[in-house]
């Protein structure tokens, strides 16, 4: 069942159109992502959920039930802000138990109810902390402990993790997807980092200049995008132009242009949308972790090594392929093997099922 339906949603600031007819809808307990670069209209998506804003038209559902009437106090949607917003005057303790004022709840039954939320975030002890005696990792939780204390139906994340360094964010995005996987609370997180929506989400919703790109499992987000848009955004990818010259029912041909071998074979397998036809311009999507340096595969390409980036954990290898620049991705042990290739020529392979054609219209 969905917890939140979104109905052609529009939403104008003055010449900017925010939202322009997004319709998504949100299961129960699901942790849902909202990516996209910044001013697509991820945030503002959030503040009409939250009844912050108020739609031009279009309709959003709680339950198969309109809240366009309500005030967002009416909601119970629980908020954590980029900033978390907690109270400077009041202990970790007080900023917790503040949603609970407007909850039917006895004395006893607030203080049992913080102190859960206390141990829950691995913050007791800290009780009587104020705000600015906290690390940016304690304010967080603090944030997200308020905003779940008065037990709301819905959870909504804008960027949380954001202001913290690449080690916390690390962390935190891990507890968050453990508590709200506890909770069972329905939850839509705003985020622009790509790799933080694919580790925690159930399902990722790429928005791009207002407008719904794609919805779907973060696999297949990343392995099957629908649009060059998606394929650019999420992950790094190399696309190769090419023409479908035989389209079957599980497999293409695509002649590609610019490199020296231009005969690549697809493998579309159980492709549920439908297929290019025979003279399609198409760009095929290949993953650089999915080339194999080396002629072991069925799809061969005779490349020249540019350039190498050591990266730490992986090695990023630049090739040349005729007028094709590619990226290939390389366990860093292997750097140094490479690093004597620069120059030379080399052949690359991949296999059929490594490769995925965008849309015509893409």
């Amino acid at each position: 069942m969905s917890c939140i339906e979104l109905q052609d949603l529009y939403k104008r600031f003055g010449s900017v159109q925010a939202v322009a007819g997004v319709s998504l809808a949100v299961r129960e307990g699901e942790l849902l992502a909202l990516v996209g670069p910044s001013g697509c209209g991820k945030t503002t998506l959030l503040r009409l959920i939250a009844g912050f804003e108020r739609p031009d038209s279009g309709e959003i559902l709680f339950g198969g039930r309109s809240i366009l009437g309500q005030e967002p106090q009416q909601r119970r949607v629980g908020i954590v802000f980029q900033d978390y917003a907690l109270f400077p005057h009041m202990s970790v303790r007080e900023n917790i138990a503040y949603g609970l004022k407007f909850v039917p709840l006895t004395r006893r039954e607030r203080v049992a109810r913080v102190a859960q939320l206390l141990h829950l975030m691995g913050l007791s002890g800290l009780e009587r902390r104020a705000p600015e005696e906290l690390s940016a990792g304690q304010q967080q939780r603090v944030a997200l402990a308020r905003a779940l204390a008065p037990r709301p139906r819905i959870l909504l994340l804008d960027e949380p993790l954001s202001a913290l360094d690449a080690q916390l964010r690390e962390t935190l995005r891990l507890e968050i997807k453990r508590l709200q996987g506890e909770l069972g609370v329905t939850t839509v997180h705003v985020t622009h980092d790509q790799e933080e929506a694919l580790a925690i989400a159930d399902r990722v919703a790429v928005m791009q200049a207002g407008r719904l790109e794609q919805l779907s499992s973060p696999q297949e987000l990343y392995h099957r995008p629908q649009t060059e848009f998606v394929a650019r955004f999420i992950g790094r990818g190399n696309l190769l132009p090419g023409t479908v010259v035989q389209s079957e029912p599980d497999q293409l041909i695509v002649r590609l242009e610019g490199a020296t071998r231009t005969l690549v074979q697809v493998s579309t397998g159980d492709a549920t949308s439908a297929l290019p036809p025979v003279g399609a311009a198409v760009r095929l999507l290949l993953r650089p972790e999915r080339i194999s340096l080396g002629d072991d595969r069925a799809n061969r390409l005779e490349c020249q090594v540019e350039s190498l980036e050591f990266l730490g954990e992986i090695s990023r290898l630049h090739l040349r392929c005729g007028a094709q620049e590619l990226i290939a991705q390389l366990p860093s042990g292997a750097t140094e093997h490479w690093q004597q290739h620069i120059g030379r020529r080399i052949t690359l392979s991949f296999d059929p099922q490594d490769v995925w054609p965008l849309p015509p219209s893409s």
